[in-house]
């Protein structure tokens, strides 16, 4: 039976400079993602041809490649029909193409490697948010019981995939390092070991190897940082031991010398570090909201479609997120951001598909901005269609601008959920007032999107 993906899985190889210019091969949500070792080799044009593909990108030396919400079925098929094994390096002897891009190391590359480390656990991320939030609204409404032992199972179950978060990213971050995935796991599940939490909680002064462990500001349960942070320097130090020890011995000694370098650096350098980072960062943010207010969400939602443009909101946004609703229980500038600009890119969409007179186009705007609406997932219609033709970002940017006002200045707070129409009822954990001022926020700024885009689009603005 064909399959939809067969020319992307047939072609895709070849088109991007043969199997041996991968580094690593993964995906997100939406997105496929090749990091190369020489972007030159590819045929970027080509691949935007293939059927499936909705939009190709680069990032740094990584090549993007937007697929929608079918990406899991595009990604299975490309590794079944290469050879591919999912998920992991296709070259583990990638030394020499380390020296070579080096000097290239930034901002950009190291934000790219914290989406690659995240892309594959996403929909734990989401699954179990958006049943925690599901328990809650239930408990809330009186409909369920907290006592009830089936809520408390599903309750507790959808809080172990939250706070655990850093035993699962330790897995992926060392796949993406090459490191051993049992380490890195180790790594994750020892920044939230309930005992250790304990001595880092107890207030009194702390030392291994008479080193001082920082306890301010620590507090790893759900964060992102650390652990990825900790699995990278330690995937170094397992190819240092690798490289020097005797074979006879590297089976018991690399994983036994690994654990004893790492967990003094662990707790007494890294983790601390990474921790006071991450704090200062949402601090930083808090800041920036409780100065501003309303221009800090509003300008967030406006700007929103465009950082999804670019892929960073993967790595950037998260650690604050997860900071917020581990910490306050809510957040009330991301999320909210978030949610009004997925709506909006959507309107913006539905919008082109009232002026496209070509069915086949129609077809496609309304097939991509119905799953931005209603599942979430913006990609679609921001690079098959907003992005395409350009007035339709500037519409959803118009109608973040405006919705981001009316949230802000109403003080509107997000919780854990969707990001998407379905999920607007997870406001209403902050109350009544809350969920009816998201709701007015939401309604105003999609409609502001829809009009703002059908008065900006001109004739001949969407012939390609």
């Amino acid at each position: 039976m064909a399959n939809k993906y067969d020319e992307l899985s047939n072609k895709i190889i070849n088109l991007i400079g043969g199997q041996e210019n991968i580094s690593f091969f993964t995906h997100c949500i939406t997105r496929l993602r090749f990091n190369l070792k020489d972007r030159s080799l590819t045929d970027i044009t080509a691949i935007g041809k293939l059927k499936g593909v909705i939009g190709v990108q680069w990032q740094g030396d990584q090549l993007q490649i937007i697929i929608g919400q079918e990406v899991d079925d595009a990604y299975r098929q490309i590794c079944l029909v290469n050879h591919l094994k999912e998920e992991t390096e296709i070259v583990e002897n990638l030394d020499p193409d380390l020296k070579k891009t080096k000097k290239k190391l930034n901002i950009k590359q190291s934000l790219l490697v914290i989406v690659d480390c995240m892309a594959p656990i996403f929909p734990l991320l989401i699954g179990a948010s958006l049943l925690k939030c599901l328990c809650i609204l239930l408990s809330t409404a009186g409909w369920v019981q907290e006592s009830n032992i089936t809520y408390q199972f599903f309750y507790q179950a959808a809080s172990a995939g939250m706070y655990y978060f850093p035993i699962f990213l330790g897995a992926t971050s060392a796949k993406r390092f090459g490191a051993n995935q049992g380490l890195g796991m180790l790594m994750g599940a020892m920044l939230v070991f309930p005992e250790i939490q304990s001595l880092l909680n107890s207030g009194q002064p702390l030392a291994i190897f008479g080193v001082p462990v920082t306890t301010s500001y620590v507090y790893y349960a759900s964060s992102i940082i650390p652990a990825i942070l900790i699995v990278w320097v330690m995937s170094k130090v397992e190819k240092f031991l690798n490289k020097y020890l005797p074979a006879a011995f590297k089976s018991m000694l690399t994983p036994f010398l690994t654990l004893c370098v790492m967990i003094p650096l662990g707790f007494c350098v890294l983790g601390p570090v990474a921790a006071i980072v991450g704090a200062w960062f949402s601090t930083l943010i808090n800041g920036i909201y409780n100065t501003f207010g309303l221009f800090a969400v509003a300008a967030l939602s406006a700007a929103f479609p465009w950082i999804v443009s670019t892929g960073m909101h993967s790595a950037v946004l998260p650690p604050y997120y997860m900071w917020a609703l581990s910490t306050m229980g809510y957040d009330p500038i991301t999320k909210v951001a978030a949610f009004l600009a997925n709506i909006n890119v959507g309107c913006s969409g539905l919008a082109c598909a009232i002026k496209f007179k070509d069915p086949d186009k129609k077809a496609v705007a309304i097939s991509a901005a119905l799953p931005a609406i209603l599942a979430g997932t913006s990609e679609p219609v921001i690079f098959g269609v907003d992005l395409k033709y350009m007035k339709p970002m500037y519409g959803a940017s118009v109608g973040g601008l405006i919705g981001g006002l009316i949230a802000g200045a109403m003080k509107v707070k997000g919780y854990a959920g969707q990001n998407s129409i379905l999920g607007l009822v997870t406001f209403g954990l902050g109350g009544p007032a809350n969920l009816f001022w998201m709701v007015i926020a939401v309604v105003v700024g999609a409609i502001v999107s829809f009009v703002v885009t059908l008065i900006l689009i001109k004739k001949g603005d969407l012939d390609d």
